[in-house]
Parts: structure tokens; C-alpha cells; sequence
């Protein structure tokens, strides 16, 4: 006869889905909340300046470059799923190999921002800031705000490639992870989304 103990633990080790990873996807609902009106406003307003959107006068976006750095966070969320995968097997082994992983993936995403970082440099050298046009205003507030996401982002993977090798408990491990899988997935898979978006689309007109 199992044991009222016994059963408990089964029934907390059968659950789909943490705590934490709620308050995760409910976090990550607001924020495409958010976003989903910051690209409405865009779209309003680029169907406003047909012809002229951004305008002729200011630079155009590099849109090959980002395209590249588009791959080098596509790669990071690869790195990811595999660091997922290595936890799910809680050995010692595989957890090493999972915060190295994690680390992977924290240096691929931290390259992606530094790439954006300097981005923006050489497009404020060359002459659009959030004040010299519309268009200018709604780049930086959109692609900033992903930036500011996937920084946090890094500095998440940071934290918790540390927390893996520390913590004693693989149900702990496999909890870290799943949060940090929904709010990572997030930031890598809105990008396309905003790249398309703000420089892809742009481009074509």
C-alpha cells in the first residue's frame, strides 16, 4: 500500500508546471502585451508615411549585419535546449556539461547586445537618434526594449549556470530551468518578429 508520504512526492514530482514558471508565463504575457502595442503603434504610423518610412534622409538599417546577429541568438537559444536536455538526465556529468551550456548560451546572447550596442553607435554617428525622426523614436524604444530584455536575459543565464552546479537538489535544477527556458525562448523568438518588422519591411519601401 503506498504511503500518504509516498503519494504526495509522487504527485509533486508529476506536476506540469512550477510556480515559478507560472509567474513566468504570466510575466512573459504582459510583456507581449507590451510589445504587441509598441509594434501596433509602428505599423499605424509606417502606414501613415507611406514612401517615406524611414526617411530618405536618414540611414538605412543594416539589415544583412542584423541578420547575422539574428543567427548568433537563433544559436543561443540552440545551446539552450541542449543544456535543458542534460539536466533532465540529473547526473553530476550532465549538469556540469548543462552550466557550461548555460554559459554558451550567456555568451552567445551577451554577443548579440554587444553587437546591437554598437549598432546603435555607428547609426547615431551616421545620424538617427530617438529625436531626429519618428522612425528613430519607434527603433530605439522597440529594438532598446529588446535589448534591455535580453540583457537581463544574460545576466539570468549568468545566475543560474552558478545555481546549477550548486544546488544539491536535481527537482531545484530542473525548476531553474524551466523559467529560464520560458523567458529566454521569449527574447530570442520575438526577434524575428522585430527584426522583420522594423528592418526588413523598412527596407522594401
Amino acid at each position: 500500500m503506498v504511503s500518504l508520504k509516498e503519494n504526495k512526492k509522487t504527485t509533486n514530482q508529476s506536476t506540469v508546471i512550477t510556480n515559478g514558471a507560472l509567474g513566468m508565463i504570466l510575466f512573459v504575457a504582459t510583456e507581449i502585451m507590451f510589445f504587441s502595442g509598441l509594434i501596433s503603434a509602428f505599423v499605424v504610423n509606417a502606414s501613415d508615411n507611406i514612401g517615406a518610412w524611414p526617411p530618405k534622409w536618414q540611414p538605412r538599417l543594416p539589415v544583412e549585419a542584423t541578420a547575422v546577429n539574428t543567427l548568433i541568438l537563433f544559436a543561443s537559444a540552440i545551446t539552450l535546449f541542449f543544456a535543458i536536455r542534460k539536466t533532465k538526465s540529473k547526473t553530476d556529468g550532465n549538469f556540469k556539461t548543462s552550466s557550461n551550456l548555460l554559459k554558451i548560451t550567456m555568451l552567445l546572447g551577451g554577443t548579440f547586445v554587444a553587437l546591437q550596442g554598437f549598432e546603435w553607435v555607428q547609426l547615431i554617428g551616421a545620424g538617427l537618434t530617438s529625436s531626429s525622426s519618428l522612425f528613430g523614436a519607434f527603433f530605439y524604444t522597440i529594438i532598446g526594449m529588446h535589448g534591455i530584455h535580453a540583457l537581463a536575459g544574460v545576466i539570468y543565464l549568468f545566475v543560474i549556470s552558478l545555481k546549477i552546479i550548486k544546488s544539491f537538489d536535481s527537482n531545484i535544477k530542473m525548476k531553474m530551468m524551466q523559467t529560464l527556458s520560458i523567458y529566454w525562448f521569449f527574447v530570442v523568438l520575438l526577434w524575428p518578429v522585430l527584426y522583420l518588422l522594423v528592418y526588413v519591411l523598412p527596407s522594401k519601401g
